[in-house]
């Protein structure tokens, strides 16, 4: 039976949003604070530390190192979150507001943008919340939002899985470049 769009969870019927929420996994952050050196309007230069760089390690153990390919470690752009001028009023809706975990997905989009095996579009957003739920969970980020942690990330989720995030991804991907070239040694 379908309840329609008026249809508001119950005490006997939990909240969907926040059920999402909690089945998404935990990870942590760690590695020196990320460096990023502005380089135009809403565009930053992300530098890895050569020695601690920051990383995410997912709860199943998969460490992502923004910077970090084949044992080489590159600078790339990132724009930290690609929220639309329209959304970033809204309570913890800024660019740069979950940095760490817009700098984990940025790495991930610009891996594939450059034809590199990456994870499904669809893992790369969830990535992002699990590293999004990371920071609130771990004090980072202060629970002020407007509709509550689980309603920011599931806003946010949404989002990067819009049909217009999804043309981008499909429709990106430059031919396999090697990125070592510029790898700091």
């Amino acid at each position: 039976m379908s309840r329609g769009p008026n249809f508001k969870p119950s005490a006997k019927d939990p909240n969907p949003v926040q059920a999402w929420y909690d089945r998404l996994e935990k990870g942590r952050f760690g590695g020196n604070a990320p460096l990023c050196q502005w380089i135009g309007p809403d565009l930053w230069l992300y530098h890895p530390d050569k020695h601690f760089p920051f990383f995410f390690e997912r709860a199943n153990g998969e460490r992502i190192t923004p910077g970090e390919i084949r044992g080489g470690l590159v600078s790339f752009d990132t724009d930290g979150g690609s929220i639309p001028d329209y959304v970033r009023g809204l309570p913890n809706m800024s660019r740069w507001h979950f940095g760490g975990a817009y700098l984990i997905h940025d790495w991930e989009w610009h891996l594939h943008s450059q034809g590199w095996p990456v994870r499904s579009f669809q893992e790369t957003n969830l990535v992002l919340c699990e590293a999004v739920k990371t920071l609130i969970e771990d004090g980072y980020i202060s629970h002020d939002s407007f509709q509550g942690d689980a309603g920011t990330v599931r806003n946010i989720y949404r989002g990067v899985q819009s049909p217009f995030a999804r043309h981008k991804w499909d429709n990106h991907t430059k031919a396999k470049q090697t990125p070592l070239d510029n790898a700091e040694h």
